[in-house]
């Protein structure tokens, strides 16, 4: 067998049928590229979470708080309030922690006014926890007056399981002009 030569036309017809299998390829790519470019763009990470996971970063929150472990409280609390916006507890358990921890690296008055007054609102200002939490956040921040209005407001307010005993004694230090601190 030698080498087959082509006619001019041959080869002109050879690279015509190749062009249009390109250009055929590229309109397919391009058509595909376009139906999925977002997907493909989207970045993963970025996804929406599941609602219903913010409950398990919450109560992975509390497990590290009973445990004294705080930084990682406060980031399971900060998760579960990234994942779930309108979930209170969490928003009232980070606002306690910044507010009443007994390591006070870890207290931020700004912090839990910022938290509390989010669970607050998300809770219609009903909630007696929210509203004690929002004292101890505004005791936190030196401001005694208002820790003292939200804290007679928790107190009437309160649930047959709102412990009305440790609501009174918190009361006490704001009047005093102390903050409530949780034990050691």
């Amino acid at each position: 067998m030698g080498i087959k030569y082509f006619s001019y036309s041959e080869r002109r017809k050879n690279n015509f049928l190749l062009l249009a299998v390109i250009l055929g390829i590229t309109v397919i790519v391009t058509g595909i590229a376009y139906i999925f470019w977002p997907m493909i763009t989207t970045d993963l990470t970025q996804k929406p979470l599941d609602p219903a996971l913010a409950q398990v970063h919450f109560n992975q929150g509390n497990a590290y708080l009973l445990n004294r472990q705080f930084k990682q409280a406060i980031s399971y609390y900060i998760k579960t309030t990234e994942i779930n916006p309108a979930f209170a507890p969490g928003f009232n358990n980070l606002a306690w922690l910044f507010a009443t921890c007994p390591d006070g690296k870890y207290r931020d008055g700004n912090k839990a006014i910022e938290n509390a007054t989010r669970a607050c609102e998300l809770s219609q200002w009903a909630n007696p926890d929210c509203l004690g939490t929002l004292a101890a956040a505004y005791a936190e921040a030196g401001e005694f007056e208002r820790a003292i209005k939200w804290q007679t407001t928790a107190i009437e307010f309160a649930t047959p399981d709102y412990d009305i005993v440790a609501a009174h004694s918190r009361l006490e230090f704001y009047i005093a002009g102390k903050p409530y601190r949780e034990e050691r």
